[in-house]
């Protein structure tokens, strides 16, 4: 899903969540929203607000020369991280389709888990903005 909804192609998913914490949608909030959501208490509210406030590049990530930069409006305001450490390039290559916690620096996973820009699924944990090739909005506005 992360994937298609960078490059906008519509796609029907459900989505079943555990029940806490009762905001964890949110951290997939990024993502086209499914057509069922399973889990929240308030699962229908979950699911209204999700496709309220979705719009494209809610959370992505770039890589520039010497640098990853990491733009995250999940939660209504810009929360922008940039890393020159080149551990945060590798791991998050590391977790672009999921990879034990071991496979990446602790310290740079700590702060990704932090951050909520991983997920956990089974013994994985895996990337969870996408990256653009592309603005879809000139330069100025970015």
């Amino acid at each position: 899903m992360r994937d298609l909804t960078a490059r906008a192609v519509f796609v029907e998913w459900r989505l079943r969540l555990p029940p806490e914490p009762a905001d964890g949608w949110r951290d997939l909030s990024h993502l086209q929203p499914p057509s069922e959501l399973d889990g929240p208490a308030d699962a229908a509210g979950a699911l209204a607000r999700w496709r309220e406030g979705h719009y494209l590049c809610k959370l992505l990530w770039r890589r520039g020369p010497g640098f990853v930069q990491i733009r995250d409006r999940r939660w209504g305001d810009l929360r922008r991280f940039t890393a020159e450490e080149s551990e945060y390039g590798g791991a998050i290559a590391a977790l672009a389709y999921g990879a034990r916690a071991d496979a990446v620096p602790a310290a740079v996973l700590a702060e990704f888990r932090e951050e909520r820009l991983v997920a956990e699924v089974g013994p994985l944990v895996w990337w969870l903005p996408y990256r653009v090739r592309r603005w879809i909005q000139e330069a100025m506005a970015i």
